[in-house]
């Protein structure tokens, strides 16, 4: 039931029409008799419907509701006004403050007072429902406004007639104008490039003709020079008749996509010039594996034309006894997002197989995800077969090493013992000279041996299978010096070493390197007892170690050859060697990725510097004084 408020100063007129409104049952009814009054009365009642008198004593009835209005809300309330005297201009100017029904007292009775508030409710819900369109327009236009400034595009609306044209956004400054100017029909065709011209007239023409949907691009010369790409897409408005009358369009500018696409595109053939012009293989897949592009060095080499090599179809081509192993390697590169390395034999036009080293690395779009994999197919068979001929030649040469060895080391041991035998059977009959002689031809065949057996261990050396791994050097220095314990034990020699650190090595060569370097300080001594110290030292990733001797020393015009097979620099007679040693130990560096390098004086002594690297998370111990 609607609660109404009913405002008017005479008693017997609200005594009548609260009668009408109790019988009626038209709602629950208050009275007031004064604007004041009721401004007070419609805050606490809270009415649904005003039924107001025109004359009131302190305003008029369209005064109160206006100010109603205004100040309490009553835009939302249904108004009905009532009138004792004839006025033909109060309905307009009721309608004006609000007022939704106006009704004469005279003509006042039950059913007349029901429709009338029955009208006003209707139009009050009309006029709400046309505000909140209204207002949903309005924010509509806003949200359509900021969606075309910041998609940065402008909107145009061209009438066919007259050749006015009416535009927003962006267009004025997409087109170079000020913000103040006038477009017409003429005015935007002058702006086109003239090189564009004529086909966007035309194109035009036909769109009107044919009331097709606009759909153009085109150049527009800016008062700077500088020429800008215009896209534009719209539709036709007609009249009642069907007659084109508007033509409605939104405008964006492509200039910089347009650079985007021909740089996309001089990049795309230089891409394909570089594959078609590579010597390899080139070939470009899906993120799933499956090959989508082969450049022409494919056909080239495999002699296979057609489109055979798409998805996995390229396996094919690989060796039998390649392809499962092939295939198994791509799967699981492809899978795990992870590089490709394989080595397969690749079926050439001839029909014969050459080895092939394929590599592939994925490529990642913008949010991390693989978008393709972009691959690499070379033709290694020379180098393979160049390598199988080396390891050929270096297995006949370690049998030869072993063989000679052999083969030389029997008739030098025969010369030994015979002069040994001649030496004590002749003792008596052999002069000074003679014995000196026969001294001469032992010494030689013991250097000799000890040649022969330094050629074998350098030939082992190159074919020795390597076990990089994290190694503790100090250990290897402790095998070391045990191998060395009788030479240490026959010189008195003092061997002192800093805190040694991990490495990345071999146990055994590095062992070997510290034996090497360790014995020829100890070979090499004065006449003092040999002081050899071993330092080692992190510099960012490597280690560099120092062997330091107290020995005889070297020439420096001798240092850059003493890593030479067979060189022996000037040194005593009494000192056995083969030549061998050093060169021994750069190719243990060598083979460990390191280096090796000599510093020395005459007379004061030798200090051996190597570098190797420094085992991963392995920090080095700090350097104290040696005991």
């Amino acid at each position: 039931m609607a609660k109404i408020l009913l405002i008017d100063d005479c008693p017997e007129d609200v005594a009548f029409t609260r009668l009408l409104i109790e019988r009626g049952q038209l709602g629950k009814c208050v009275a007031r008799g004064s604007g004041a009054s009721a401004m007070a009365a419609c805050a606490e009642f809270r009415p649904d419907c005003l039924i107001v008198d025109y004359h009131l004593p302190d305003m008029n009835g369209c005064e109160l509701v206006e100010e109603l209005r205004r100040h309490h809300g009553a835009h939302r309330l249904a108004v009905v006004m009532l009138s004792g005297s004839p006025n033909d201009a109060l309905p307009g100017e009721a309608m004006a403050a609000g007022v939704h029904e106006v009704l004469h007292k005279s003509c006042l009775s039950i059913e007349s007072l029901r429709v009338g508030i029955r009208n006003a409710f209707h139009r009050l819900e009309m006029t709400l429902r046309l505000e909140d369109e209204a207002r949903h327009r309005v924010a509509l236009a806003a949200r359509l406004d900021l969606m075309i400034e910041g998609a940065e595009i402008g909107w145009c609306d061209w009438d066919l007639d007259t050749g006015e044209v009416e535009c927003g956004g962006r267009f004025l400054r997409l087109f170079g104008l000020p913000e103040d100017a006038l477009v017409t029909k003429d005015i935007f065709f002058a702006l086109i490039h003239r090189e564009d011209r004529q086909r966007i007239e035309e194109e035009m023409q036909a769109v009107i003709a044919k009331r097709m949907p606009l759909c153009l691009e085109f150049r527009v010369l800016l008062p700077d020079g500088q020429a800008r790409w215009i896209n534009t897409k719209g539709r036709l408005e007609h009249d009642d008749t069907g007659r084109p009358r508007r033509l409605i369009g939104m405008v964006q500018d492509l200039t910089e996509m347009r650079r985007a696409q021909a740089e996309a595109r001089r990049l795309e053939d230089l891409y394909l010039t570089l594959a078609d012009s590579m010597p390899s293989i080139i070939y470009v897949t899906d993120p799933a594996g499956l090959c989508t592009f082969v450049n022409p060095e494919w056909k080239t080499f495999t002699g296979r034309s057609g489109d055979a090599w798409r998805g996995l179809g390229w396996i094919a081509a690989i060796h039998p006894e390649d392809r499962t192993a092939a295939e198994i390697a791509w799967t699981a590169s492809t899978s795990a997002g992870r590089p490709f390395m394989h080595e397969y034999r690749l079926q050439h036009a001839t029909g014969n197989y050459r080895w092939h080293l394929s590599r592939a690395v994925p490529v990642l779009g913008a949010s991390g995800e693989i978008s393709q994999w972009i691959g690499t197919s070379t033709d290694i068979h020379d180098r393979v077969a160049a390598e199988d001929a080396l390891r050929r030649s270096n297995q006949d040469l370690e049998r030869f090493a072993a063989l000679a060895s052999h083969d030389l080391k029997e008739p030098l041991r025969t010369i030994s013992c015979y002069l040994e035998l001649l030496t004590l059977r002749y003792a008596s009959q052999l002069d000074a000279p003679a014995r000196r002689f026969i001294a001469a031809a032992v010494n030689g065949a013991s250097r000799m041996t000890r040649m022969v057996d330094g050629i074998l261990h350098y030939s082992h050396l190159n074919h020795q299978v390597l076990a990089i791994t994290s190694v503790d050097s100090g250990r290897a220095l402790a095998d070391a010096l045990m191998n060395l314990e009788t030479p240490i034990a026959e010189h008195a020699a003092i061997i002192t070493h800093d805190p040694m650190p991990m490495v990345l090595a071999d146990q055994i060569q590095l062992t070997q390197l510290f034996q090497n370097l360790i014995g020829n300080g100890i070979k090499y001594c004065s006449n003092r007892a040999p002081t050899i110290q071993v330092s080692a030292s992190l510099n960012h990733d490597q280690i560099t170690f120092r062997i330091t001797d107290n020995g005889i020393g070297i020439d420096p015009a001798d240092v850059e050859r003493i890593f030479e097979m067979f060189t022996r620099v000037k040194v005593s007679d009494t000192v056995v060697g083969s030549g061998i040693g050093l060169a021994s130990c750069k190719r243990i560096i060598e083979r460990l990725d390191g280096s090796i390098r000599v510093e020395s004086m005459v007379g004061v002594g030798t200090t051996v510097i190597v570098t190797l690297t420094k085992a991963p998370d392995e920090p080095l111990s700090p350097t104290v004084e040696p005991a």
